[in-house]
């Protein structure tokens, strides 16, 4: 009996999550996505001013960092902890 109802309002239940579909979107996926991907590619001067496109090079610089290596391995191990 609860599935026929189901079935009869899908479209209603939709369109009752399609406002927090929206939100989320704009509050969250969009700045992640939208500015701060793009923006990852530059290297930002911000007392000038400037920026000069870097392409990955800020990503190679990243892998090669010990802090980043020593934070992946953290993260690795709070993970585990919490299985």
């Amino acid at each position: 009996m609860s599935s026929i109802i189901y079935k009869k309002n899908k479209k209603f239940y939709i369109l009752l999550c399609l406002p927090a579909i929206v939100f989320y979107t704009l509050s969250v996926l969009y700045p992640l996505i939208g500015v701060t991907l793009p923006a990852s590619f530059f290297n930002w001067n911000i007392l000038e001013g400037t920026k000069q496109f870097n392409g990955i090079e800020n990503y190679i610089r990243l892998f090669k960092e010990e802090a980043f290596q020593d934070a992946k391995l953290d993260f690795l191990f709070l993970i585990l902890l919490m299985e």
